[in-house]
């Protein structure tokens, strides 16, 4: 992890948002500090305050790939 990933792993106490490097078009988090980097699982991920991917992914999907994914 670099040093700009650990420094934006803890900001005023916000999570860090991590967007998966393969994201065409990541979604807009209002302001909360994000970065982006390759996650093995999902397509949002948390950076926890010690410097761990925390355990929760979010994987975004069309609703008809949704139905296709099932």
């Amino acid at each position: 992890m670099s040093n700009s990933e650990r420094r934006c792993a803890v900001l005023n106490d916000l999570p860090t948002i991590i967007v998966d490097s393969r994201e065409q078009t990541p979604l807009d988090f209002g302001g909360l500090p994000t970065i982006r980097r390759k996650l093995d699982a999902g397509d949002y991920g948390l950076l926890l305050a010690d410097n761990t991917v925390g355990s929760v992914a979010v994987e975004r999907k069309s609703w008809n790939d949704c139905w296709s994914s099932m």
